[in-house]
């Protein structure tokens, strides 16, 4: 059981990188296998690639080491309490981005049963924005911490057609989400 958890798992991780990119969606996207522009540190930490007009991804995922993974049920998850938003978006956007990448997961692995819990509330994954180091876009531990950044410096979109330069909230989410249930990068 717990290895079909574990290949459904990385299936649907893999469907989501390959489907909702995590980059401007105006942008094209390049599957890259010998030009590593995109940098995996383990929990993340995905950073901007070259500024060439085309967004580079290297296809090389993983689980982290140990195989980490959450062992009760629901998982639950929140913003931190008293959490900043970056500029130009307003709560309801933001939450209304991260459930709807919470339900993707659901939706493809429904054992985790997710459940959302106010702001300071305990969260097994707790969602902030924060100033990460220079051009990473967010950061996400594995199971049991649960911590999940993502920069409040990047420019957001919650709309169904980010703008030039602008990166879309929910793929973003999901990604890093992807890290908190145990994949790594």
């Amino acid at each position: 059981m717990a290895a079909t958890i574990s290949n459904q798992l990385f299936g649907a991780f893999l469907m989501f990188l390959v489907l909702q990119p995590f980059v401007a969606k105006s942008r094209p996207v390049k599957f890259d296998h010998g030009h590593n522009n995109v940098k995996q540190s383990p929990g993340c930490g995905i950073t901007h690639g070259k500024s060439d007009g085309v967004f580079h991804l290297v296809e090389n995922y993983s689980f982290f080491n140990g195989d980490p993974k959450w062992e009760n049920f629901p998982v639950t998850y929140g913003f931190r309490s008293g959490f900043s938003l970056p500029a130009g978006l307003d709560s309801q956007e933001v939450e209304d981005a991260i459930d709807a990448a919470v339900l993707e997961w659901q939706t493809t692995v429904p054992k985790f049963a997710f459940q959302k819990v106010e702001p300071g509330d305990g969260a097994d994954i707790n969602i902030a924005f924060a100033e990460l180091s220079g051009t990473k876009y967010g950061f996400a531990y594995a199971p049991p911490n649960g911590s999940l950044f993502l920069d409040i410096d990047t420019n957001w979109s919650t709309s169904s057609n980010p703008g030039t330069l602008q990166l879309d909230l929910q793929s973003g989410a999901m990604h890093e989400i992807g890290h908190t249930l145990g994949l790594g990068s």
